[in-house]
C-alpha cells in the first residue's frame, strides 16, 4: 500500500519546516511528500524550496498561484500516484513515530476509505475566539446543541459530538491530519462542490475538512484511531480575516455543510436550510447577548459577521450569486495536474 504526504501551506516556511524535519524522520514509511505552495510572499516560497531540496528526491514542491486550501488538497492529490494520501497541515507536529502504521493497519479494515486520529491542542479553542461569550455560556450551549448527536457523528448544522464511538467510526475529520484512500478522493469531489472552491477564492469559507471528509462516506467508512497521534499549536490561520470575516465565513461554510449532508445522506435540502436558518439565527441571538453583556469591537464584530454570513447564505439559497469572484475549476485542475 503505497503512502504520500500532502502538506498545503501558505507564507508559513518557519512552521512548515518542523513538519518536514519531523516527515523525514519517517521517510521509510511513505513514498513521497507533495508540498502545495501557495505562498505570495517570495521569501517564503524560495525557503519552501529550499526546505524541499534539503530533504532528498521524495520531497517535491508544487507551486499553487491560488491561496485556496481545498483547492490546494485536491490538486496534491491529482499529483500523487500513491493508493493513499495523508493531508497534514503545515503547522502540525507528528507524536508517535509508528504514526503511518498505525494508519495502514486501520485501512485494512473491510471497506475502510479514510483515517484521522484525536489531536492533541495546544489550546482551548473555545475560550481564544474573539468576541466569545462567558465560558460557563459557551458550555451550556455545547452541552445542549450536541445533547442528541451520537458519538463520532455530525448534525444538520456542522454541529459534531467529538466524544470516540466504540466501534471508531466517525462522519467526519477535523483538518490537520486526514488519511483517505486517493482514488475514492478524487470521485468524490465533483462539478456540485466547486461551490466550496468558490467560497474559498471569495473569503467565505471554511470547514473544509468535515466537507471533503463526508464525501467519502459514499464510498465507505471513516475512523478515528483513538489516540494523539498529532499535535497542532495554538497559531492562526493565514488563509483568514479578522473576527467579522472569520464569524461569517463560520455561517456560511456551515450552510455548505449543510447542502452537502444533505446530498451524502439522502435528506431534503428544504429541511436541511430550514434547519440552517434556524440554528443560526439563534446563534445570531446569543451573538447579541454577548454585545449586550460584553459589549466590545470583538463582541460587535461577531454580530455583524454572524449577520453577514446568514444574510450570504439566504441569497445564496435563493441562487443569487454571492460570489463576486469566479474561477473555471476545471481548467485549474487541468492545468496543475503534472
Amino acid at each position: 500500500m503505497t503512502l504520500d504526504v500532502i502538506i498545503c501551506t501558505y507564507n508559513r516556511s518557519h512552521l512548515l519546516s518542523n513538519l518536514l524535519h519531523d516527515l523525514s524522520e519517517l521517510v521509510d514509511d511513505l513514498d513521497q511528500v507533495i508540498v502545495v505552495d501557495s505562498s505570495n510572499d517570495p521569501v517564503h516560497s524560495s525557503e519552501n524550496q529550499k526546505l524541499v531540496d534539503r530533504y532528498g528526491p521524495k520531497f517535491i514542491r508544487l507551486s499553487s498561484k491560488l491561496g485556496n486550501q481545498p483547492f490546494q488538497r485536491i490538486l496534491g492529490a491529482m499529483n500523487s500516484g500513491s493508493d493513499v494520501i495523508s493531508f497534514f497541515d503545515d503547522d502540525v507536529r507528528i507524536l508517535d513515530k509508528d504514526l503511518f502504521g498505525k494508519v495502514r493497519s486501520f485501512l485494512q479494515i473491510k471497506n475502510s476509505v479514510g483515517v484521522s486520529s484525536f489531536i492533541k491542542y495546544w489550546h482551548d479553542g473555545y475560550s481564544n475566539l474573539p468576541g466569545g461569550l462567558p465560558k460557563a455560556f459557551g458550555s451550556f450551549l455545547s452541552r445542549v446543541l450536541t445533547n442528541r448527536i451520537k458519538p463520532g457523528q455530525i448534525s444538520f448544522n456542522g454541529i459534531v459530538n467529538p466524544d470516540q464511538p466504540q466501534d471508531n467510526r466517525v462522519e467526519y475529520f477535523k483538518g490537520p491530519f486526514m488519511v483517505f484512500r486517493r482514488n475514492e478522493f478524487l470521485k468524490s469531489f465533483t462539478k456540485f462542490d466547486y461551490c466550496l472552491l468558490d467560497s474559498f477564492t471569495n473569503r467565505l469559507g471554511g470547514g473544509e475538512d468535515k466537507y471533503l471528509s463526508l464525501g467519502m462516506l459514499n464510498f465507505g467508512q471513516l475512523y478515528r484511531i483513538p489516540e494523539e497521534l498529532v499535535s497542532h499549536p495554538n497559531t492562526g490561520s493565514t488563509y483568514g480575516g479578522g473576527p467579522l470575516q472569520f464569524y461569517s465565513r463560520i455561517v456560511f461554510s456551515r450552510l455548505l455543510l449543510n447542502q452537502k449532508i444533505c446530498q451524502i445522506m439522502n435528506k431534503s435540502r428544504l429541511k436541511g436550510s430550514m434547519a440552517f436558518f434556524l440554528h443560526n439565527s439563534f446563534m445570531l441571538f446569543s451573538s447579541l447577548i454577548g454585545v449586550l453583556f460584553r459589549p466590545s469591537r470583538s463582541s460587535w464584530a461577531k454580530y455583524k459577521g454572524y449577520s453577514k454570513g446568514l444574510w450570504t447564505g439566504f441569497r445564496f439559497l435563493l441562487g443569487l450569486n454571492v460570489f463576486k469572484e469566479r474561477v473555471n475549476w476545471t481548467l485549474e485542475l487541468s492545468n496543475g495536474r503534472s
